[in-house]
């Protein structure tokens, strides 16, 4: 029997998106610190008693902690821009810098798993999702697996140096 999977991504930007330009795109921190332990949601189906049981499995659990690493990255790789760069100039201030991407599986779906199935379910796909090209393990700075939402969820948050990653 099948089932849908559904996988949205978000470019991820330093400040707010431009309007009109937001369907697929959001605020890097923000974005961050909603995936993070600080889990600045305004979802209805977060049970925040619940947040405790969410897996880090990404070099940085923390939004705040995983932002200003990706933002002293940006700043390296912008420095050393500048110096080849005609008129020494950085990068745009509305490149993008990361992006997000979260795989969903249908709720009565992944509900009907045992917990061992569902773990077994994000870590194939995120192997996959690595195999196939779409993500690369060393870029992944934030990696999270919910379990306080309505349904199980994982979110990968790569962030490579955006010129480096065209």
């Amino acid at each position: 029997m099948g089932f849908n999977v559904g996988m949205p991504v978000l470019k991820l930007k330093r400040g707010a998106a431009a309007k009109g330009n937001s369907n697929r795109r959001g605020n890097l921190r923000k974005i961050l610190c909603e995936a993070g332990t600080e889990r600045y949601s305004k979802t209805k189906t977060l049970d925040r008693k619940m947040s405790d049981t969410n897996a880090h499995l990404g070099p940085h659990a923390s939004g705040v902690e995983a932002y200003e690493a990706m933002l002293e990255e940006v700043k390296d790789y912008e420095n050393e821009m500048r110096k080849t760069s005609y008129k020494g100039r950085g990068l745009r201030s509305d490149v993008v810098l990361a992006f997000s991407l979260i795989v969903k599986p249908e709720k009565e779906w992944i509900d009907a798993q045992t917990p061992e199935d569902r773990e077994r379910f994000f870590k194939d796909s995120y192997e996959t999702l690595c195999e196939i090209g779409i993500l690369r393990d060393g870029d992944v700075r934030m990696r999270e697996r919910y379990r306080d939402e309505g349904r199980s969820t994982s979110t990968s948050s790569p962030c490579r140096t955006t010129a480096r990653a065209s």
